[in-house]
């Protein structure tokens, strides 16, 4: 697959499957080494053309005959599967508007990632123009979902995750389910009580497809929108389908978004805060911060970057898979007691030359 994911249009890139199982990582760098040494195999290659449009069309509705009428806008960012969409919702139950359909590389209206603020405020004021129910935005190749409620107030990607972790559980007790270092520990712990198995993944599509292989997970999802469905499906992240089964719970339940939302345990976070970091630097922050923090007996979980815990909350400080960035994210029981943690990872950074945004 030819993609450049959630980026702008002067990014882009290859997304490689093999035998089933995610081709990433060293596999890549693998596969540079290989080129650059001209080691081919031999062999007769086939060219095959064969729509698949229809197909997938039918195998989203098979799961879904029994929707309830719900008002519902979808923004695919001028994205990909802005077709889909179109076609899809005519087999629907509800009213169905969309917006920034047509596939357009140039997005036009606004960049393909919807886990940026700044590109949710057309379907916001959709939801609101139309008093929809749910809206669902999608990145450029439709792998990653947004949700927002009636307000148009966007759901953070663990939380999504974990009303879904809930109708899993209600059929399907023990459910392994993965979420990245990212999420909530609100996440981490609901799904534990709810009787399930909640397992923290490093970041990354293809290392989390790895993990629910590995573990035999039936669910997974990451802060940033991807949501990994094997249960009933195929175990890979697939936004349209996401957000299908999210029409279903809503379908199944009195509950609004926003009434789901309410019954989680209450936290204050932060969402991610990305920030520029030259690409030959990050990994040398990181490390550099690890070995302060280990020689002060800090709490640490290393899984992917720095995942820093203490009685009031956690910190995260990642490198970011795709961009010269770093990642932060905070959680604690107050505002105030986040800004201490932001004040402290600071200081950390300016240590190694770096600063918080």
């Amino acid at each position: 697959m030819v993609t450049g994911s959630h980026n702008s249009p002067d990014y882009n890139g290859f997304k490689i499957i093999t035998k089933d199982y995610p081709f990433y990582g060293k596999d890549i760098q693998e596969l540079g080494k290989r080129a650059r040494r001209g080691c081919f195999s031999n062999g007769q290659g086939v060219v095959r053309d064969k729509p698949v449009f229809s197909d997938y069309i039918n195998r989203l509705l098979c799961d879904f005959l029994k929707l309830k009428d719900l008002i519902v806008v979808w923004d695919p960012g001028n994205g990909s599967a802005g077709n889909v969409i179109s076609e899809l919702v005519k087999s629907l139950p509800g009213r169905h508007y969309i917006i920034n359909g047509e596939v357009d590389g140039d997005f036009p209206n606004h960049q393909p990632d919807p886990t940026k603020p700044e590109n949710l405020e057309q379907i916001k004021d959709s939801i609101k123009q139309v008093g929809a129910d749910v809206g669902f935005a999608l990145d450029g190749d439709g792998d990653r979902l947004v949700v927002l409620d009636s307000q148009g107030n966007p759901l953070s990607g663990d939380h999504v995750l974990l009303i879904l972790s809930e109708n899993i559980l209600l059929e399907r007790p023990g459910t392994k389910i993965i979420a990245d270092v990212k999420s909530s520990n609100v996440l981490f712990d609901e799904i534990e009580r709810l009787g399930g198995r909640a397992i923290m993944s490093e970041t990354g599509h293809s290392i989390i497809k790895k993990n629910m292989i590995d573990n035999g997970a039936l669910l997974a999802g990451e802060m940033s929108g991807h949501i990994f469905f094997a249960d009933s499906y195929y175990g890979y992240d697939d936004g349209i389908y996401a957000a299908l089964r999210f029409l279903s719970v809503l379908s199944i339940s009195n509950k609004t978004v926003a009434e789901f939302s309410d019954n989680f345990p209450s936290v204050c976070n932060t969402p991610e805060l990305r920030f520029f970091c030259d690409d030959n630097k990050k990994f040398k922050i990181i490390n550099e911060i690890k070995l302060r923090l280990h020689n002060d007996n800090f709490k640490i979980n290393d899984l992917d970057g720095l995942r820093v815990q203490d009685q009031d909350g956690w910190w995260l400080l990642r490198a970011s898979n795709t961009e010269p960035a770093l990642v932060a994210r905070f959680e604690a029981s107050s505002e105030d007691k986040i800004e201490v943690m932001k004040t402290f990872l600071d200081n950390q950074l300016k240590l190694s030359g770096c600063r918080l945004p």
